[in-house]
């Protein structure tokens, strides 16, 4: 029996001549790598055949490069080494004093994902080493059977093979990160947001714990675009975004849910607790002092707060209530926080004819019938004409069920047709996916509702899914005044 030993192949005993580029063959470049360069720095044997292990590093004296190379005689060695150092390549004998067969291989790939491993025995078992090769292993040689040439090629193509694995992962988890987080921000964007949102949804749930999230706009953004440029308005964000997170806890979520706007979920917090943080938050950002480009900047920001009641039925719709009092709070005045629940008590009970002649009605009393839609299929010349047929301020766009899938309105298609498809843009690449849509046995109170917690113009109202009616806010005014005339 022998001890690690750490030889170096630039050592007088096992040096040998470095090969110059012209001297290696076309096989030392695989895969786009310059195998010229070298592959590994250190190298672990795990053999306890002292001659086996001569015979191992004889071989490596051609290989084209230098490195260390560390022999461990047991298992035990082997994964005491490997806790202390790295390695770049790992060859292993499955005939060991402490271990026989494949649980070494299992043994070692637990505590080194990423190193590769080439199983070098005397074992000569296909089916052993296929199930060597998916446990992990790069490689497979039999003692007795490899060569100098064939050794050094495995070893060479079982560190470029790991190296593409590594880079393989790398670009996988980078893909899943841009997939999930804003490139700018770096919070979460909108789908994965709403993912997040739904989980959480679903514990505070199931445990009946508060939960309460608060909407975030900056305010006056546009006009930071206009005065110093879009590169300053990326630096509001980015700055915005940030205290954001640093005001938030390891369990709240923050994403951008789009433009300058945010979102923050606050698990196990009620509305009072969530108006209290989006303050701290307000006041931290409207005192926070900043530059971009050279120009001093400072912003302050809106918040609309809401919480999760009984009587929610999921998380979009405390998403709404938290945008109205966002909305609520852009028009009042702007840099203050507000509640749903203030906007619930300042709101008071209508009168009771209000109440009863203007919010009790039926939408089927109200609305305009709807006889036709916009096919998926078609182009904006086909919404044109719908909109000046109808006096409709928006088509609903159907699928070939006639099932509405979003809207196109006067203003998406004023601002279209000025591009260079205009008329014969399709209407698939312009439609807005979410339109407000209510079911036809609705009231005018949720009409009024909707109107004015989403700011939208338009209101469909469907019957197993088909699109029968609409109206718009000039139409609920209409409605209200006659209404206000016939008493």
């Amino acid at each position: 029996m022998f001890t690690s030993t750490t030889p170096t192949l630039d050592s007088p005993l096992l040096a040998s001549p470095r090969k110059d580029q012209s001297q290696c063959s076309p096989q030392d470049s695989v895969m786009g790598i310059d195998t010229m360069r070298p592959l590994l720095s250190r190298l672990l044997i795990v053999e306890d055949d002292e001659g086996d292990s001569l015979l191992v590093l004889r071989a490596l004296k051609s290989y084209c490069g230098s490195f260390e190379i560390s022999i461990s005689p047991t298992l035990s060695d082997a994964l005491e080494l490997m806790s202390q150092q790295a390695f770049d390549l790992i060859l292993l004998d499955l005939s060991l004093p402490d271990n026989f067969g494949l649980q070494g291989l299992s043994r070692i790939r637990e505590q080194s994902q990423q190193t590769p491993i080439v199983v070098l025995t005397g074992l000569d078992d296909h089916c052993l080493a296929l199930q060597a090769i998916e446990l992990g292993a790069q490689d497979y040689l039999v003692k007795g059977e490899w060569s100098q040439e064939s050794l050094g090629r495995t070893i060479r193509y079982a560190v470029q093979r790991q190296q593409v694995i590594a880079e393989n992962q790398r670009l996988l988890e980078e893909i899943q990160r841009q997939a999930r987080y804003d490139s700018l921000t770096s919070v979460l964007n909108r789908q994965s947001f709403e993912a997040e949102f739904e989980r959480e949804w679903a514990r505070s749930t199931r445990l009946g714990t508060p939960l309460s999230c608060a909407m975030i706009d900056v305010d006056y953004f546009k006009k930071v675009n206009d005065m110093y440029g879009h590169a300053a308005g990326d630096d509001v964000l980015r700055v915005v975004s940030k205290q954001i997170q640093q005001m938030s806890r390891a369990t709240d979520f923050v994403g951008r849910y789009g433009g300058e706007e945010f979102c923050v979920v606050l698990p196990d917090t009620d509305e009072m607790g969530a108006v209290m943080w989006a303050e701290r938050l307000r006041g931290t950002i409207e005192a926070f002092q900043f530059s971009s480009n050279g120009n001093p900047l400072s912003v302050t920001v809106s918040l609309g707060v809401a919480q999760r009641h009984l009587d929610s039925l999921a998380p979009h719709v405390v998403l709404e209530m938290a945008d109205g009092a966002l909305l609520k709070a852009k028009r009042i005045g702007r840099n203050r926080v507000v509640s749903h629940g203030q906007i619930e008590d300042n709101r008071g009970l209508p009168n009771a004819f209000f109440s009863d002649r203007c919010l009790g009605a039926r939408v089927e009393d109200v609305m305009t019938p709807c006889t036709g839609a916009v096919s998926m299929n078609g182009v904006l010349s086909d919404v044109s004409h719908f909109i000046i047929e109808t006096g409709f301020n928006a088509a609903p766009i159907v699928n070939e069920d006639g099932e509405i899938m979003g809207i196109i309105t006067d203003d998406d298609l004023l601002r279209e047709v000025q591009s260079p498809r205009g008329w014969n843009a399709p209407v698939v690449d312009v439609m807005n996916k979410r339109a407000e849509c209510l079911s036809v046995g609705a009231l005018t109170r949720d009409v009024l509702d909707l109107l004015q917690r989403n700011a939208t113009r338009h209101v469909f109202f469907l019957e197993n899914k088909r699109v029968v009616g609409s109206i718009d806010c000039v139409g609920l005014v209409r409605f209200f005044r006659e209404r206000a005339l016939t008493v």
